[in-house]
């Protein structure tokens, strides 16, 4: 694990999102990267059976979690504490399904996301296009560029830049996001 960030890819108009994948890998191929692999996310939103409330303000504890191709045996989860600045994240090994399956009552299971497509590796970069679709029904196209030897955005953020403006052909913000 590195630095990671997630780009959202703009599709031209009449643009599908399989051309945009063929596209995008045209582009990571020139830069001399060479395909790894497959890769596969899934993320769950589950949303909180009822909601406490505080002192006039009604608050519920929604989570996701993230299954990957790239950790198969760890679940990630964020818990939303409905404070912006609050947000608890955790990361367990294979126990967490059958965590879920005893909180049910508490949380109802909303929405769930998939991203699947080629990897790519340039030097220390890590270059995942995918298509992401929920429903069975492709939502966006995404590209996701991880430097695997720094764990500082700001100290890495020239690198992104560059591969990251050649990438998807447009420029990217000067400082990392947030």
């Amino acid at each position: 694990m590195g630095v990671t960030v997630v780009f959202q890819w703009e599709l031209v108009d009449g643009q599908t999102h399989q051309q945009a994948i063929q596209e995008l890998h045209g582009r990571i191929n020139n830069t001399g990267a060479v395909q790894e692999g497959k890769f596969y996310y899934e993320s769950k939103f589950y949303q909180a059976s009822d909601s406490s409330t505080t002192r006039g303000k009604t608050f519920s504890k929604d989570f996701y979690t993230l299954k990957t191709s790239e950790y198969p045996v760890t679940v990630f989860a964020r818990v939303d504490d409905s404070t912006k600045d609050k947000n608890s994240c955790i990361q367990c090994d294979s126990p967490m399904e059958s965590l879920l399956i005893k909180l049910r009552e508490f949380f109802t299971p909303k929405r769930t996301f998939e991203i699947r497509g080629t990897r790519f590796k340039l030097a220390d970069f890590w270059i995942r296009p995918g298509i992401v679709t929920s429903s069975g029904s492709n939502k966006c196209v995404t590209v996701e560029i991880e430097y695997t030897p720094s764990y500082f955005a700001d100290d890495c953020w020239p690198l992104f830049s560059e591969l990251g403006s050649y990438i998807l052909n447009r420029p990217i913000d000067e400082k990392p996001p947030t």
